[in-house]
């Protein structure tokens, strides 16, 4: 799964392509798999795996020289929202995670600052809308 969105991202550069909404293959699941390995707890696991779509989104987001970037940091911020959905509301835990982006040598300091922001005001956007409902 991880490897077919950066794939596509890669190939994307360089031209046209499209998305087909119908499965185009299948595959067997079982507990041996790589995706059975890592934390245990269930909160931990989810955590890594939105980690996991953040560093890919921060890869393609370098890959294409920041033309995309103010999608991908909408999209990053998705994800760390994501996780504190996940983590019924643990704002340690994201203000944790958020803080974290400081050691992405990666990335500089003003972007990991901007992905920062607009998580917050993803959170607290979305998190008003549910207060109005």
């Amino acid at each position: 799964m991880y490897g077919d969105v950066p794939l596509s991202m890669i190939l994307g550069g360089y031209g046209d392509f499209y998305f087909i909404n119908e499965p185009m293959a299948v595959y067997r699941q079982t507990n041996k798999g790589l995706a059975s390995f890592g934390p245990s707890n269930k909160i931990d696991k989810y955590v890594e795996q939105q980690k996991n779509w953040i560093r890919i989104w921060d890869f393609a987001s370098s890959y294409y020289s920041f033309k995309f970037d103010k999608y991908a940091l909408k999209v990053i911020a998705t994800f760390y929202c994501n996780i504190l959905r996940k983590a019924g509301n643990n704002k340690l835990l994201l203000l944790t995670l958020l803080l974290d982006r400081f050691k992405n040598k990666e990335s500089s300091f003003l972007r990991n600052f901007e992905i920062i922001i607009i998580t917050i005001l993803k959170y607290l956007l979305e998190a008003s809308i549910k207060l109005k409902k």
